[in-house]
């Protein structure tokens, strides 16, 4: 018996009812949320960028308000990585953040048939993050490597000036990794990836996909599937994977691998090497003093100009020197065939 006369069961059976009524309140809701980013592309589009869970199941139309700013209106159909729709006009049932003395923030509704979830400051790795483009306001926290976990729908998926790490999962997705050293997978679907600036790590995984290096130095991975690699700007090193790729390493000094399948390799401008590796492959070193490895199979050694401008020694067996004065002196090994603008020759035929 406590001073009120209630006994320990009857408190108990209280506290059980409460429990209960409160689960049903909070249904709307799941029980974890640990990395959320979204960010707008538009007026009317937000773009989840890292979610590892949703934080909400319910559909219909909500307002999500935040510690400082406006409220959102939103369609929350799908929160998730992906996108979500809001409709300015629709406020039915206002979700708000806020956040106690301990640094917990609390997800709750302000309506009587919503409830609410505490969740744990230490759960969150990162909270949630708008972005207004149009009026350069900015509402929620962020975190500083926010981390993608995709859906296997088709996605769009946009990093942050930090070092992000975005798994795209199944789907055909679009990924970019806009600033910082990000780690970008395409994973399964026919994928488009660009990394952006910094020293990036893209993958595309299977299927057939499309990989942008951009500025600095990056790798990139094929993966499976006949990928169209672009190294851009800053020495890369590109490895185009299984089956059939077309590889351009672009500006800097590049190291690119065919791997296996018929390649087509392109080395650009500056100094390069050009491993063809199994398959029969096609290599033009482009600009530059080019180190060009042809490998297993018959493969071909591509140049711009006639032949007759270029000076062809052989060196030793399968060490061809082939010199141009402007697309400067290269190294061939291994190579069956070269091919000029007009002309195709085995490359026997020079010794």
């Amino acid at each position: 018996m406590n001073k009120k006369g209630y006994s320990l069961l009857e408190v108990l059976a209280v506290l059980a009812i409460i429990a209960i009524a409160f689960s049903l309140l909070t249904l709307k809701f799941q029980n974890s949320l640990k990395k959320l980013h979204i960010t707008t592309r538009n007026n009317k589009m937000a773009l989840v960028v890292a979610a590892e869970k949703l934080f909400l199941t319910t559909t219909g139309n909500h307002s999500i308000e935040f510690l400082s700013g406006e409220p959102l209106d939103a369609t929350c159909q799908l929160v998730r990585t992906g996108y979500l729709n809001w409709n300015e006009t629709s406020c039915h049932k206002p979700f708000i953040w806020s956040q106690n003395e301990n640094g917990d923030y609390l997800l709750s509704c302000t309506k009587p048939d919503c409830g609410g979830i505490l969740y744990k400051k230490s759960e969150f790795e990162e909270v949630l993050f708008i972005e207004f483009p149009d009026d350069g306001e900015t509402s929620g926290g962020t975190g500083d490597e926010p981390t993608g976990t995709a859906t296997p729908q088709d996605d769009y998926l946009i990093g942050t000036k930090n070092n992000d790490v975005i798994d795209a999962l199944a789907g055909d997705d679009t990924i970019m990794g806009k600033d910082g050293d990000d780690v970008l997978m395409g994973n399964n679907g026919n994928d488009t990836i660009k990394g952006g600036n910094g020293k990036d790590n893209l993958s595309g995984g299977n299927n057939n996909d499309t990989i942008y290096g951009g500025n600095n130095n990056d790798y990139l991975d094929g993966g499976n599937g006949d990928d169209k690699l672009y190294g851009e700007d800053g020495d890369d090193i590109i490895d185009g994977g299984n089956k059939n790729d077309t590889i351009s390493g672009g500006k800097g000094q590049d190291i690119i691998y065919g791997f296996n399948g018929q390649d087509e390799m392109y080395g650009n401008e500056d100094n390069d090497e050009l491993y063809g590796e199994n398959g029969n492959d096609t290599i033009a070193g482009g600009l530059g003093n080019d180190n060009i490895y042809g490998g297993n199979g018959t493969d071909t050694a591509v140049f711009t100009y006639n032949y007759e401008e270029y000076i062809i020694v052989k060196y030793s067996k399968n060490y061809y020197i082939v010199t141009h004065p402007i697309e400067g002196e290269d190294n061939l090994f291994n190579i069956e065939k070269i091919k000029f603008t007009n002309r195709l020759d085995k490359i026997s035929k020079f010794g």
